[in-house]
């Protein structure tokens, strides 16, 4: 299966844009098109959350402090112009959710509060159920297309 000649969402296609900004058919930017290893059957991500269980059962907490892991696996991102080049991509993130700023390692604390304060506050409360932006959603809205040669 390839990419090219699809109807599929913009978020999952894996396609370049043209001069609209619109994605384009591939068949004349070989090194945007991931081929076989279209998205979404080469996206793969997981999310690993541990707690405790005492404070999971306990009514009394309304959030409860957890570690865990992010993973992704996916292919190429078409402007890493990787075209059909064997590999992946492979991120891995650790989490971890604190009830309170006391609970952050003094250090990281204190470089928080100088250089990213805004961070420290949670988001307002008329962003909440907005959507976020993908990385490849930011690529499309930021970058004008250029022609690629191969």
């Amino acid at each position: 299966m390839r990419c090219t000649g699809l109807k599929q969402p913009a978020e999952l296609a894996c396609g370049g844009l043209d001069q609209a900004g619109e994605l384009g058919d591939l068949a004349d930017q070989p090194a945007r098109d991931a081929g076989d290893q279209l998205i979404p059957r080469r996206d793969r991500r997981q999310v690993l959350d541990v707690c405790r269980i005492d404070d999971l059962a306990n009514e009394d907490l309304t959030s409860v402090s957890y570690v865990g892991t992010w993973t992704r696996l996916s292919s190429w991102f078409p402007w890493m112009l990787m075209g059909q080049a064997e590999g992946h991509l492979y991120f891995r993130c650790y989490i971890s959710k604190f009830n309170d700023l006391e609970s952050l390692p003094a250090t990281f604390l204190a470089k928080a509060e100088k250089e990213h304060a805004a961070y420290l506050e949670p988001p307002s409360f008329d962003s909440w159920g907005q959507r976020n932006d993908s990385t490849f959603n930011m690529w499309k809205k930021l970058r004008k297309p250029v022609p690629v040669n191969g």
